[in-house]
């Protein structure tokens, strides 16, 4: 099947459950997800054809989109701040409103020391440690799972944050005598 047809494929298969503009924005993550085609590569080369075990994948992802999985959990990434993160289910997906957050706490900074509560991917820490290089960012979360992704990302990145399993509800647990002058 060539890229063309399963174009026509993949927005018949989920016309009746998103708008075509969503359609449309996941089949060109998808293909340059699965074929490293950009949109225009798609535009140039409607016959570029895509193999059975591909073809697979395609219908797998179909299947998972017709059943309200995220695109950013089928692919394994989001963009926050203008760096790419890993994301998984152990996680949120991070949102544009968080970028606002982060906007927000930047405009108001610099800051010696700032703690993300409920880090997640850490996207917060790692989006505000790449605006304050020099400060000592922490990224608390009780989630083990979360704090490996968190870890990763920030490998990733290449920006250093330290990141804690805590739970926060019980903060005083090894953090009495810590004071951030930042908490988000």
């Amino acid at each position: 099947m060539n890229i063309k047809i399963l174009k026509t494929h993949f927005f018949s298969e989920l016309q009746t459950i998103q708008e075509d503009s969503e359609i449309e924005s996941f089949f060109f993550i998808l293909t340059e997800f699965l074929h490293n085609l950009k949109r225009i590569d798609v535009s140039l080369h409607p016959d570029f054809e895509v193999s059975e075990s591909d073809l697979e994948k395609w219908n797998t992802i179909i299947s998972e989109l017709k059943n309200e999985k995220p695109i950013q959990y089928i692919t394994g990434e989001a963009w926050f701040y203008g760096l790419r993160f890993e994301v998984n289910e152990d996680t949120l997906i991070p949102r544009p409103e968080t970028e606002e957050l982060v906007a927000w706490a930047v405009e108001f900074g610099p800051y010696k020391t700032i703690a993300d509560l409920c880090t997640g991917s850490g996207c917060i820490a790692l989006g505000l440690k790449s605006k304050f290089s020099e400060s000592d960012i922490t990224g608390l979360d009780i989630s083990t799972d979360a704090l490996s992704l968190a870890k990763e990302n920030s490998k990733l990145t290449n920006l250093d944050v330290e990141f804690i399993h805590a739970d926060i509800l019980n903060i005083n647990e090894g953090f009495s005598d810590k004071k951030w002058d930042c908490i988000i």
